[in-house]
């Protein structure tokens, strides 16, 4: 019984962002049902309390975010902007979030783990390629890899004619999905399928993942090289392949070179959002103004985000680090913090996965929902992964 629950855990690390993008037929979201199933198995298989006797940073951090995010709601309940409905739906989706990596990584088969993401990662990064070229070949592509019979959160069709992503709704989500796979494929000396997830994730049109493959390259040559002119010679290989996919299919690469060169440090994914920090008062600084909040509370002070094109869009997005800031404080901040180095600490995680973490903190909002899961899946069992890859 508790062989079959390591395995269904390391299944779903592995699976919890593919699964995040699908609804049942009642609106809820799959992964909540799922991860419900999962706290009753391990229970009565006996391994929920094992699990959270032994993930008590992970315990530690939920109370916190429990707590400050309880003082929230009593400090900002009777503001405008406020939606309390919200507040506990909010509530359920990050205490399920919650249990599920405490759970999942504290029993699971590295090796069914190691398998699943590598089998995955390669289909997902073939697809992509499927994709791209299809696109530049014809100027459409087929976008609906999804599985059979569950309903998808986004409408397919309003994806726009150059997101290839395989069977994820972004870009950005594939190339968090590959990232880490990639690397473990370069542990494992694995060139081939090193070469298709790299170009998986250059062909998304992802600006990070082209910056991550990157950093992790560079990084991997410098832990595993010994001499400089080794390094040196392959940095310049690298650069010679990008050069090749540059000027062989331009396209790829050209919306991810433009969007480098316009860097706006003052941006949405960057430091931009901290100019809302001047309409919190003193407890808003404190403790936040809740999560997901942060478009009404805009609204409530005259605000409204609007694209290039002047339609409003969704202000409840900057990158996960400053939107812990605006969503719970200065002491949400430090807790997360607080979390982050603790567990690298402790784990002894491998520096590809700290890099990797940090770049997507860096560049994507994915504060309590699978896509966080996942990204601190790989520094919770960084040791674990990397013994394993390096006796394959």
């Amino acid at each position: 019984m508790m062989i079959r629950i390591k395995n269904i855990n390391a299944l779903f690390l592995a699976l919890a962002p593919i699964l995040a993008v699908y609804t049942l037929s009642n609106g809820i979201l799959l992964y909540f049902f799922i991860i419900v199933l999962l706290v009753l198995l391990n229970f009565f298989g006996g391994n929920l309390f094992y699990a959270i006797k032994v993930k008590r940073y992970e315990v530690q951090w939920y109370f916190s975010v429990l707590i400050i995010g309880l003082l929230g709601f009593l400090l900002n309940k009777n503001e405008f902007y406020f939606n309390a409905l919200l507040y506990f739906n909010n509530f359920i989706a990050l205490t399920l979030f919650f249990f599920a990596l405490i759970i999942c990584t504290a029993n699971f088969n590295v090796e069914v783990l190691r398998k699943t993401l590598l089998f995955l990662g390669v289909a997902a990064a073939i697809i992509c390629v499927f994709q791209r070229i299809q696109l530049l070949l014809t100027g459409s592509f087929y976008k609906d890899f999804f599985l059979p019979g569950l309903e998808v959160k986004r409408d397919l069709e309003t994806f726009t004619k150059t997101r290839v992503s395989a069977f994820f709704t972004e870009p950005a989500h594939l190339s968090i999905y590959l990232l880490p796979i990639f690397y473990i494929a370069l542990i494992e000396k694995k060139r081939l399928i090193s070469i298709i997830l790299g170009l998986g994730i250059l062909f998304s049109g992802s600006t990070t993942g082209l910056l991550l493959v990157s950093l992790l390259i560079i990084l991997y040559l410098v832990k595993n090289s010994k001499t400089k002119i080794y390094i040196l010679v392959s940095i310049l290989c690298v650069f010679s392949i990008y050069l090749g996919i540059l000027s062989l299919f331009p396209d790829v690469m050209n919306d991810n070179i433009e969007k480098l060169n316009s860097i706006d440090f003052d941006g949405v994914r960057l430091f931009g959002p901290l100019k809302y920090l001047n309409l919190y008062d003193g407890s808003q600084l404190c403790f936040g103004i809740g999560l997901n909040q942060l478009s009404d509370f805009l609204h409530s002070n005259g605000l409204y985000v609007e694209n290039e094109w002047g339609v409003e869009k969704n202000a409840n997005y900057a990158n996960a680090i400053i939107y812990m800031l605006l969503c719970y404080g200065v002491f949400g901040l430090y807790f997360f913090a607080r979390y982050f180095l603790r567990t690298i600490s402790s784990n002894k995680s491998d520096s590809g996965f700290v890099v990797y973490a940090l770049g997507i903190f860096l560049s994507d909002q994915i504060l309590f929902n699978m896509n966080l899961l996942y990204v601190l899946m790989f520094l919770v069992v960084s040791n674990q992964i990397i013994k394993k890859s390096e006796s394959v």
